[in-house]
């Protein structure tokens, strides 16, 4: 996720802080405040300084407000530059002393506005454990989230890896990556509301030179989390390399295209949602225009909108790779930097040799041979966060099907269960089905219980169908992989329990499987280490 800011120069730049009884957070660099008290050369240099900061060069930044503060350290809108360029670059307590002297100096709903946010972050993100590899310095609640860290630092060095090489260009300095426990923290530190998580799927985003997500603890069934954080690293190499000059089309479009490709060498941009919606958009001609996807898609009115913005941008994309070849999104992102503030149209004419407009019609041609088809029971995805940090789903998961038959007879089956009447449970859950054959939730239930009356393989199909139309149901990959470990296909057992991690990481049961089938597959060490995860969840999570 990405809000781009105004275009317009630094040096007069709107407001940072609009005081409105809440401080909302408008922009990506810091509020400049008249020049009066600046010589005409050390204009100069604040304008350099505040277009570090829109590139999110923070070591530019600071080298630069170091250099005027010596000649005036007593200016407030310097002192708060500096304070920015600081809490870029992850001092925060440096950013926090810096933004205090310029509200000492100057009170006004900037300085006022900018003390209190970073105060804030600083007592957000404090308390987070942290640890670092090669490239990047992860961020999160220990121990509840250590399982986070571990995963999240081998998927994004594998992106940073794959990057560098597809890009040639690699961030200089270790990328930071917070990991927020809940939606209080998540939102102080990201500006992003409650409804921007759950109506807009804004899990994370990429912001002051880093990269936030959520813990996919707060969500009722997880997230695609190291997708979302291979994602939002994209978006820092989008800065870096258009001089953070690229439209929100192309940055959410290139992201998406990208994200998975930590675990995969083609793109899977193109799962069932993605399919379906660009189906239904060629079908009824009704695209999301690029222009409207500005500032951010957080913007658009409806979940169907942002996610279909998604699916065009990556599509886009897609038929840029295959047009141009190797190398073309590379020189794509260089010549944005060249062309600067509305450069992206003329780069890609440049690249294609072709007006824009016929870039979108070839673009829609493109689509249109793929064959795309709106596939039945596919669903928008589920954002929901768990209401007051509750552990049980079910009541919250029966909320989300539609027919109240249905609902009942899940109750029923339910109770069945409950009193090992798993076969009568079946019937009553195939009953639930008639009135909502696509719930996954639902499906769900039928594969448990057919597993309990000794059905398991006869459950396999409708996991399966679940994952045809909701490939992020992360219960549905745990039934699998039992059912594949039990009938002795290890690696196909493997493989579904990992997808569990991806999406909800925190059952001890997964990784003391993954722990065994690792073992079994002649993998001593990552054995090893699983059983330690297992281990380290069940003393963090006690009764899971």
């Amino acid at each position: 996720m990405r809000i781009l800011p105004s275009r317009k120069k630094p040096a007069r730049a709107v407001r940072l802080w609009a005081c409105l009884g809440l401080l909302t957070l408008a922009l990506l660099w810091p509020a400049a405040a008249s020049h009066a008290t600046f010589r005409p050369s050390d204009v100069a240099g604040l304008d350099r300084l505040h277009e570090s900061l829109r590139r999110w060069d923070a070591a530019e930044a600071r080298r630069l407000g170091e250099e005027l503060l010596r000649q005036q350290p007593q200016d407030a809108q310097l002192l708060s530059a500096l304070s920015w360029a600081a809490f870029y670059a992850g001092e925060y307590d440096k950013a926090l002393d810096l933004a205090e002297k310029a509200r000492s100096i100057s009170p006004n709903p900037e300085t006022q506005g900018q003390t209190a946010f970073v105060r804030d972050t600083v007592a957000t993100v404090s308390p987070l454990a942290r640890v670092q590899s090669p490239h990047f310095v992860v961020r999160f609640k220990d121990p509840e989230d250590r399982v986070l860290s571990l995963y999240a630092t081998e998927a994004l060095e594998k992106i940073y890896e794959r990057m560098a090489r597809e890009f040639g260009f690699a961030p200089r300095e270790p990328v930071r990556v917070e990991i927020f426990p809940d939606t209080t923290s998540f939102q102080k530190a990201s500006t992003l509301s409650r409804k921007d998580i759950e109506v807009s799927g804004a899990v994370g985003i990429a912001k002051f030179n880093k990269i936030m997500v959520i813990s996919p603890r707060t969500l009722l069934r997880g997230y695609r989390w190291l997708d979302a954080l291979v994602h939002e690293y994209l978006h820092v190499l989008i800065v870096k390399l258009s001089g953070n000059y690229a439209p929100i089309w192309l940055h959410e479009g290139l992201a998406k295209y990208q994200e998975a490709r930590w675990r995969s060498e083609p793109s899977l941009y193109l799962n069932p949602l993605n399919e379906t919606l660009l189906a239904r958009a060629l079908r009824s001609g009704a695209f999301v225009s690029f222009s409207d996807m500005e500032p951010s898609l957080v913007n658009l009115d409806t979940s169907e909108k942002i996610q279909l913005s998604y699916a065009e941008g990556a599509s886009a994309i897609d038929y840029l790779a295959t047009r141009g070849g190797p190398g073309i999104l590379r020189k794509l992102l260089s010549d944005i930097e060249s062309l600067g503030e509305g450069g992206t149209r003329k780069a890609i004419e440049n690249i294609l040799e072709t007006p824009f407009a016929d870039f979108e019609a070839a673009w829609k041609s493109f689509l249109r041979a793929k064959g795309l088809k709106e596939i039945e029971g596919v669903g928008l995805p589920n954002y929901t966060v768990r209401e007051g940090g509750v552990v049980d789903t079910e009541a919250q998961e029966l909320k989300q099907i539609r027919s109240l038959v249905a609902r009942n007879h899940v109750r029923l089956g339910d109770m069945f269960v409950s009193r090992g009447q798993n076969p009568v449970a079946v019937l009553e859950y195939f009953r639930g089905l008639s009135k909502d054959p696509y719930s996954p939730y639902l499906l769900n239930k039928l594969a448990t219980a057919l597993i309990r009356a000794d059905r398991g393989q006869e459950s396999i199909s409708y996991l399966e169908q679940i994952l045809r139309t909701n490939p992020d149901y992360a219960p549905a990959y745990s039934h699998l992989g039992e059912l594949y470990r039990q009938s002795g296909k290890l690696r196909e057992a493997r493989d579904a329990f990992e997808q569990v991690i991806q999406i909800n990481p925190y059952d001890p049961r997964v990784h003391t499987r993954l722990a065994e089938l690792y073992n079994g597959l002649g993998n001593p060490s990552r054995s090893k280490q699983e059983q330690e995860i297992a281990d380290l969840l069940s003393s963090a999570h006690p009764g899971r």
